[in-house]
């Protein structure tokens, strides 16, 4: 037996490659398949393609972080605080950004106004195609974001002992590198 969940071909394709829950293109799944062990899985998983999928140049997500960035003063810090909280939060965008613009210390007014408006476009569409100029495969389509560059090279693991060696043969002065770590 089989049900459409509703999902659209890039959410169902999201499912699969990003939750390995596996369904067609036109997003129906298997009822069968769903089981008192995995039921939990498909829901969250089904959540997060709802909730945080967003591609396009005027996603309201990618507005968002590039109005925080842009549209105020920020520092280092600011801009790790607030991506710190955007990638903890499970809210929609809107209510992520306004979160985390307040536990940055950010003006929520600058960057509602901005994301609402020209500015929040122009930026999203220069992201978009600075990104498809580094990525040109990836015009369209699934694909994992953040990129991870150490020293301009794309990194293509995501493990935590490449990425540190990666970071510590650019020279860093790390504890990590040395293999003495202050706990």
């Amino acid at each position: 037996m089989f049900s459409f969940t509703g999902l659209n071909p890039k959410q169902s394709d999201a499912m699969v490659k990003k939750h390995h829950v596996y369904m067609t293109k036109n997003g129906r799944i298997s009822v069968a398949g769903i089981t008192t062990k995995n039921v939990e899985h498909i829901a969250e998983s089904i959540k997060d393609v709802v909730s945080n999928f967003c591609e396009d140049p005027g996603c309201p997500m990618t507005k968002f972080v590039l109005c925080a960035f842009n549209a105020t003063t920020t520092s280092i810090d600011d801009r790790i605080a607030f991506m710190t909280c955007w990638d903890d939060s499970k809210e929609s965008a809107e209510v992520k950004a306004q979160h985390c613009a307040n536990e940055a210390k950010l003006s929520w007014d600058k960057i509602s106004t901005c994301s609402a408006g020209s500015q929040g476009t122009s930026l999203a569409e220069a992201a978009a195609e600075t990104f498809v100029s580094k990525f040109p495969s990836h015009k369209t389509g699934i694909f994992a974001v953040p990129h991870i560059f150490v020293g301009g090279a794309d990194q293509t693991s995501r493990d935590f002992k490449p990425l540190l060696s990666a970071l510590c043969a650019t020279g860093i002065k790390a504890g990590a590198c040395s293999k003495v770590l202050m706990i």
